[in-house]
């Protein structure tokens, strides 16, 4: 449907301008970061509109537009050294980056966090991919309709692990599309045959994911389709990086640094979903992939036992093929400094018709089975985790 931002804009958005459906939709009452602290014991950057509710925690709504946050460059500050309850975004450079022109429309929050009443377990859940709100200028720019555009979406996977919450974790969502900024890649993974003016000589324009089209700013979607009419400026794609992908990395430290310092360590759950067409057909597609970088990103011990978790449940699972984890499982994989990820990929024959990117009936048992197994690892993240 359409609906409102809070600048007056309208965005294509099939659940609302958050994209975030709570665990236990109830009465809000707006609020401050600082009552974020006290209620939630994990401190969050104080330029952060949030939202109280009284059976599902805390729903922040990212950064207000024009508030200072962390400059980006080249070499992304990394604020995993910022101790816990010390906002690093306080100590970023107060910029302030247009949108891309012509548009003037102030773009939704870039991620929702709805937090548990008190996060009582070392375990993050996160869905980067999930993220729905269109804006106009986006649709005008696309030589695609709205549902050809929703097929690189990890459409429903905020929805299908929203129980989090009711199990002690935190769960972060993105908000804004993945064909608009990839958040699950460098940030400055760019394609220079999508732009009318040269990039900068620091852009990242060779890796692989450039080269089939699937950089930060996206050049096509996930059925190969382009995405845009024009050639864009790289100022558009500067803008988005400041706007969507930095916002959300910031949140994802703070969270994982937050937890890692209350409890010892983090575990971070990084949930994505696949197309039918994305696993060599001769083998038939998993229900399930996890991708912990080939041991490298988490401890086997948590990857056996979802594996174990999962294939209990009577889901067919298969290891780091052909998902072995995106740049944020890579990036913030540290198990040797308690930092431990892994890429959890959902067939989404199980829950969605792809074609009509609609819910079908599995939807409901597979939220189920999940929100069982989340509560089995946050009963578990303890000793998983060595604590």
């Amino acid at each position: 449907r359409r609906a409102r931002s809070s600048a007056g804009e309208h965005y294509l958005d099939t659940v609302g301008v958050t994209g975030s459906i709570p665990v236990a939709p109830t009465t809000e009452m707006a609020g401050t970061a600082a009552s974020v602290n006290s209620r939630s014991g994990c401190p969050f950057p104080h330029n952060q509109v949030v939202k109280h509710s009284a059976r599902c925690g805390v729903v922040s709504q990212g950064p207000v537009p024009g508030v200072a946050c962390l400059p980006v460059t080249p070499a992304i500050r990394e604020t995993s050294s910022v101790p816990y309850g010390d906002s690093g975004i306080e100590r970023g450079l107060n910029i302030r980056m247009d949108l891309p022109s012509p548009s003037l429309e102030v773009a939704p929050p870039p991620f929702t966090i709805t937090w548990p009443a008190r996060q009582s377990v070392p375990m993050v859940v996160a869905s980067p991919h999930s993220g729905r709100a269109y804006s106009p200028a986006f649709l005008a720019a696309a030589r695609l309709d709205p549902l050809s555009l929703r097929r690189s979406e990890d459409s429903f996977v905020d929805e299908l692990v929203g129980q989090a919450p009711a199990f002690g974790v935190p769960l972060l969502a993105a908000t804004l599309p993945r064909a608009w900024c990839d958040v699950n890649r460098e940030a400055w993974e760019l394609d220079p045959g999508m732009f009318a003016d040269a990039l900068p000589p620091w852009v990242n324009t060779t890796s692989p994911r450039v080269h089939v089209g699937l950089g930060t700013i996206a050049r096509v979607v996930s059925t190969g389709e382009q995405i845009y009419r024009d050639r864009l400026r790289f100022a558009d794609a500067e803008a988005r990086v400041r706007t969507c992908w930095q916002p959300y990395h910031d949140a994802l430290t703070h969270l994982l640094t937050g937890t890692r310092h209350a409890h010892g360590a983090c575990l971070l759950i990084d949930c994505h979903s696949m197309p039918a067409q994305s696993c060599d057909n001769r083998r038939g597609q998993p229900d399930f992939v996890l991708g912990d970088a080939y041991g490298t990103a988490c401890s086997p011990r948590i990857t056996r036992t979802l594996e174990h978790a999962l294939t209990g449940a009577g889901y067919t699972v298969r290891r780091n093929d052909p998902y072995a984890g995106g740049y944020i499982t890579r990036h913030y994989g540290r198990p040797r400094e308690g930092l431990h990820v892994i890429q959890l990929e959902i067939a989404r024959r199980l829950y969605m018709d792809e074609s009509l990117i609609e819910k079908h009936a599995g939807f409901e048992p597979l939220r189920r089975d999940l929100s069982q197994i989340l509560a089995t690892l946050a009963t578990l993240s303890r000793d998983l985790l060595d604590l």
